[in-house]
């Protein structure tokens, strides 16, 4: 099998992170994500991703500001935008920055 010449990007983020105070044990939940893919997303389907966040009223697709309404109505358009880059979403669930043992959920999306 021959493999790609196009290089791995990962994209990574978290989300449950009080700034400075990262390793508080009262923080809630603390999930990080990585959006993996061969070539450059950005450069290949920043269009499409503006073009979503734009149909939402914003510059971003960020869930923060967006909120589980408007992400939801997003999301099939985000999926079908990932289904077409080949993408993989590794998430991370845990209290500890890097996830390992009892509390740590690792599960992955590939979006074909």
């Amino acid at each position: 099998m021959g493999e790609s010449k196009l290089p791995l990007y990962a994209y990574v983020d978290e989300t449950g992170n009080t700034g400075h105070n990262l390793f508080d044990e009262a923080q809630p939940d603390f999930f990080t994500a990585a959006l993996i893919t061969k070539g450059d997303f950005d450069l290949t389907f920043g269009q499409r991703t503006r073009a979503i966040a734009q149909g939402l009223g914003t510059q971003e697709l960020h869930g923060k500001e967006l909120g589980t309404k408007q992400l939801e109505a997003a999301a099939p358009d985000i999926i079908k935008l990932l289904r077409s880059a080949k993408a993989q979403l590794l998430c991370l669930a845990g209290r500890e920055t890097i996830p390992v043992g009892d509390e740590a959920v690792r599960f992955t999306f590939r979006f074909r």
